[in-house]
């Protein structure tokens, strides 16, 4: 019988991907890390093939060694630029800019990384963050860029809303631009979110300087990131008090700011250390 913490990881597989083509009843080798790992995060979705999910998910948890590379290179799937994710987002684990993008994403990938256990988890977390980080803080900058040069485009053709906006010519490559920059950075800045939050739920404190660092950043989109963390950070309080006492010195740094970015994290530390429900990235 399943513990309740790999049903619940199983469940949260399953429920990643919508019903695809019914699963014929064959389990991959077991002996085959790759092929296991693409059954487990990318295989059919019907009632019949949890039984099968299950039985795999099992052999991962029970020998996180020999599966943690094959998760790592799935996971690893990235674009090696926006541009690039932005023109094509049909081969990356961070798919989601275009209608096609497919499955296995790290949507489903990371319940995976999680079964592996801290140990096996820990570098595949620190490795995806350290790479899907920058591109979502490009992405974010992008996105600021082409929204200050959307807005005055739009005022000037009248602020046409809906359908309406397609009628003008000179919008529409600024909306294309628009509406999928602003896809990337859900997407990008949701995998980001998604480790960090995957390395709490194991326990980790792997980030916890991370969100120091950020917090010091000259960049205050990247400070107000780093103050998003601060939840993450005091859940290893007794371990780390070094890091609670940066925490609330970057408080008080970030509220002597006139930037009103600044204002707003250092609020959502000083709300870290009186818990409320977990807002999202700024």
């Amino acid at each position: 019988m399943m513990s309740s913490a790999l049903s619940t990881i199983v469940l949260a597989i399953a429920s990643t991907q919508p019903s695809v083509p019914t699963w014929d009843g064959s389990l991959p080798n077991r002996d085959d890390a790759a092929a296991v790992v693409a059954f487990v995060v990318g295989g059919p979705r019907d009632d019949q093939w949890v039984a099968g999910l299950q039985e795999a998910t099992e052999w991962v948890r029970a020998n996180p060694a020999r599966y943690a590379p094959a998760v790592r290179d799935l996971l690893m799937q990235l674009p090696p630029g926006l541009d690039e994710y932005r023109v094509d987002d049909t081969h990356w684990s961070v798919g989601g800019v275009s209608d096609s993008w497919p499955y296995p994403t790290y949507m489903s990938i990371m319940p995976v990384v999680e079964l592996l256990g801290r140990e096996h988890a820990e570098p595949i977390l620190r490795e995806f963050a350290g790479a899907v980080l920058p591109l979502a803080l490009e992405a974010k900058r992008r996105y600021a860029d082409v929204e200050a040069r959307w807005r005055p485009a739009w005022v000037a053709a009248g602020k046409p809303v809906g359908d309406a906006r397609f009628e003008h010519a000179e919008l529409v490559p600024l909306l294309r631009e628009k509406e999928e920059t602003g896809a990337a950075v859900r997407w990008l800045t949701s995998a980001w979110v998604r480790s960090v939050s995957t390395a709490r739920r194991l326990g980790s404190p792997i980030f916890v300087d991370d969100s120091l660092t950020m917090l010091s950043d000259p960049d205050p989109i990247v400070r107000a990131w780093g103050a998003w963390m601060a939840g993450y950070v005091l859940q290893f309080a007794e371990e780390r008090p070094d890091a609670v006492a940066a925490l609330r010195a970057a408080a008080e740094r970030l509220e002597a700011s006139d930037v009103d970015s600044d204002q707003k994290a250092a609020a959502a530390i000083r709300d870290a250390f009186d818990p409320k429900p977990t807002p999202g990235l700024p």
